[in-house]
């Protein structure tokens, strides 16, 4: 009952990615793993394929031996594995970009309930990590803290969504906003204020670099500036399916 209740929840996760998305392209996968590979917070891609296999090995065991218990056994576990694996490959929908503040992991905690796979380089060492429903799996943080910055180009390239915060100036947000702005990344990002729509990041980019933002990419990013509990209404799939759906059709 256990293994079927995971195998729901895992295949509604691939179910909506594939109605909402369809399947992502080989190369947009390949680079998935990669960054997968790279940071701490993953257990790597290719050892769970190694345990896969020994759970085939077991299976083929079972059937040397005729003992349908471990057979049954096996299978579930395969599949449910293999599941987790196809969820696994699927580059993140959402990319969430912001400080590592408490109240940004539990943002993090709660955009993780979504029926897709979302990222971020959050610092999962830091003790407001340690939350309910926090998942490292979101985590792409690399070793290196050299080469953040091409791993996030990465995923701004290969996720359907960017939400980034503007709420709080830090130089790594100062980076990710300007990549955002340079690369015409705006068209697929959320920008998330505060309540009274203040955001000092957009603020200091345009006072920095105003040859950066013309009309109307300042039209763009008013378009789509939301409050964080406006955010999370558009989000809660589960009462606003359909609304959700046309939410990341006009984005994307």
């Amino acid at each position: 009952i256990l293994s079927i209740m995971i195998f729901l929840s895992v295949f509604d996760k691939i179910y909506y990615y594939i109605k909402f998305f369809k399947f992502p392209a080989k190369k947009d996968i390949k680079k998935n793993l990669l960054l997968k590979e790279r940071s701490p917070a993953h257990i790597k891609p290719k050892h769970k394929l190694i345990f896969i296999g020994l759970l085939f090995l077991i299976l083929l065991f079972s059937f040397l031996i005729n003992l349908n218990i471990l057979k049954y056994t096996m299978l579930v576990f395969i599949s449910v594995n293999l599941l987790f694996y196809a969820l696994e490959i699927l580059p993140p929908v959402l990319l969430f970009l912001s400080t590592s503040k408490p109240e940004n992991m539990i943002l993090q905690a709660k955009l993780s309930k979504m029926p897709f796979p979302i990222s971020s380089l959050l610092n999962y060492k830091s003790p407001a990590a340690d939350i309910p429903n926090f998942s490292k799996e979101s985590i792409y943080r690399t070793n290196e803290e050299y080469d953040w910055v091409e791993s996030v180009m990465i995923l701004m390239e290969i996720s359907k969504v960017i939400i980034l915060d503007t709420r709080d100036i830090s130089a790594p947000v100062m980076i990710e906003a300007k990549i955002i702005i340079e690369k015409g990344y705006v068209n697929k990002t959320i920008f998330l204020v505060d309540n009274k729509y203040n955001h000092p990041v957009l603020d200091q980019i345009l006072s920095e670099n105003s040859n950066l933002i013309d009309k109307e990419i300042d039209y763009q990013i008013k378009k789509r500036r939301y409050t964080e509990e406006q955010l999370l209404m558009i989000l809660d799939y589960k009462n606003r399916m359909k609304k959700l759906h046309d939410f990341f059709f006009t984005l994307y």
